[in-house]
């Protein structure tokens, strides 16, 4: 047990020299690693329990001075740490069962104990998001007041003037890192110059989104409602009639005509109308070359059929 409570103290104050020193010692003196890594886990399994339980001695059954041991091994390290070596110790379990070479899995299993950082708790993560806040609000604070679209930190700027504009002006905060683009507004020059405006500035914050709409068009544009056509493939419209893209479109447009705007999306026909048109003329081909009368023919001239046209009206 004390070989078992120093092994603890080392791995838990990240000393390497210690670890590696007692796995040599035991490995040289002939012990059995796997059991003394089983007994290992069982005591990280009891220092967890320890830890998180406010009556240990119901859970673990071991003397009372052992579990007063265990309980200052871990006063200083936080559940989450000590989980996440409890866990780390459990998933290696298999390879240190079943490994021919013992000392270097036991090794290695603590170099990845020794390695892993501990993870912080909740309540330490909220507190630091709390300090984060505090000092964003401060750095606020001490940011020049806009008064007029003038700086009011000049030389030139008495001390009355700047307490007169801190009482009567709002001052700058610091405002989340996002990426501004000013809005293009509707202008007069038409439709397609409304539409490059759309395209551009959805483009600029939604580069993928921006690609699709190359292989779209403006077809239609009302007072409240505009098409758009795509004439790409079903990759392309089926990303365009995603829920947030469309979203995305819609707010664009808006702020670019000035009111809420309707937005339908179409796949064009023309390759829809070019593949049924070559499927009637294959089909045509085909019911002329099983016709009775052109195998007749070929059969009676010992001819070879080169080509079959299609006659269009006006051809007729």
């Amino acid at each position: 047990r004390e070989t078992i409570f120093n092994f603890s103290d080392a791995l838990l104050n990240g000393d390497v020299p210690t670890v590696l020193q007692i796995i040599d010692h035991l490995h040289d003196r002939g012990h059995d690693l796997k059991r003394f890594y089983f007994e290992l886990l069982e005591h990280f399994r009891n220092l967890v329990v320890v830890k998180m339980s406010r009556h240990p001695v119901q859970l673990i059954n071991l003397p009372d001075h052992e579990i007063q041991r265990m309980q200052k091994q871990v006063i200083t390290i936080n559940e989450a740490h000590l989980s996440q070596l409890f866990d780390l110790l459990f998933k290696e379990e298999p390879a240190m069962k079943f490994s021919s070479h013992t000392k270097i899995a036991l090794e290695m299993t603590c170099f990845r104990l020794l390695q892993a950082k501990p993870i912080l708790s909740i309540d330490t993560l909220i507190n630091q998001l709390d300090k984060l806040r505090s000092e964003m609000d401060v750095a606020g604070d001490n940011l020049p007041d806009i008064t007029n679209g003038q700086k009011t930190d000049s030389a030139d700027s008495a001390p009355s003037n700047l307490l007169s504009s801190k009482s009567n002006n709002k001052k700058a905060r610091v405002a989340p890192a996002t990426r501004q683009h000013p809005v293009p507004s509707a202008a007069p020059g038409g439709r397609q110059s409304n539409w490059e405006k759309i395209k551009k500035t959805i483009t600029a914050d939604f580069p993928s989104l921006g690609a699709n709409l190359i292989k779209c068009q403006l077809k239609q544009l009302n007072e409240r409602s505009l098409v758009i056509e795509v004439s790409g493939n079903e990759f392309n419209l089926s990303m365009i009639r995603k829920s947030k893209n469309l979203e995305i479109i819609r707010r664009v447009c808006n702020d670019v005509f000035g009111q809420v705007m309707e937005i339908e999306v179409r796949a064009s026909l023309g390759p829809q109308i070019d593949k049924v048109k070559k499927k009637d003329e294959n089909q045509l081909k085909s019911e002329a070359l099983s016709h009775p009368l052109i195998a007749e023919a070929l059969e009676i001239f010992d001819g070879k059929l080169m080509d079959v046209r299609i006659l269009k009206e006006d051809d007729s």
